[in-house]
């Protein structure tokens, strides 16, 4: 990630305040167990982290965050450990994980690393893991309507209508299990909706 980009996402603050974390977290709880080994990249603050641990006492929980200064407000034992790294320089020789999630991140990294990103996350997924993504849905109803904000966001360099987003993930060797809402609108919709253009985010669940 270029310095700009970079100086664009740590000034992009509602990541940090964001009323939906929580509620994304939850999502993804759905789809992990206890006492598994989870990778948490764009751990921010760990906002989310705290939701997975509540839930899941005895996962062991790792978190990936570029931007130093979120990570030192982590609430202590949220983490196994937080790498201050991007997950596109990251590398483990002994750590294989249960699942792999990453909630509203992928729309700040460019397409070119996004792709060395979903390679980094097959060579540390087990087998039978599951990679777990939210990202901005850009055919949604609200956006056709004009609310569109999420193209203004200076640091949302990548955002990917679904069917980009699955050859990309088809091209990189992995397939894609479902592909379900989430955003606000699953407060009122909850998150299997067939059609998928009622939410303003989807989430994907990504396997080997």
């Amino acid at each position: 990630m270029n310095q700009a980009l970079y100086q664009k996402n740590a000034s992009q603050i509602i990541s940090e305040t964001d009323t939906f974390t929580s509620e994304r977290y939850k999502q993804f709880a759905d789809y992990l167990k206890n006492g598994t080994t989870v990778l948490d990249i764009g751990c921010n603050t760990g906002r989310g982290g705290v939701v997975i641990k509540k839930l899941y006492p005895l996962i062991k929980l790792y978190g990936i965050e570029l931007i130093s200064e979120r990570i030192i407000k982590i609430p202590p034992g949220t983490y196994e450990y937080v790498f201050n790294n991007s997950i596109t320089n990251w590398t483990s020789s002994d750590l294989k994980f249960d699942g792999i999630i990453a909630g509203e991140l992928i729309e700040h990294i460019p397409e070119d690393e996004f792709i060395i990103m979903l390679s980094k996350c097959k060579k540390y997924l087990k087998n039978d893991g599951l990679i777990l993504f939210t990202t901005p849905n850009p055919n949604s109803f609200l956006v056709k309507l004009g609310r569109d904000s999420v193209f203004n966001d200076p640091s949302h360099v990548n955002i990917m209508n679904i069917h980009k987003f699955k050859k990309i993930i088809d091209k990189a060797g992995l397939k894609i299990k479902k592909i379900e809402g989430s955003g606000k609108a699953t407060r009122f919709l909850g998150s299997k909706m067939p059609l998928i253009n009622l939410y303003g985010s989807y989430l994907a669940i990504i396997t080997k």
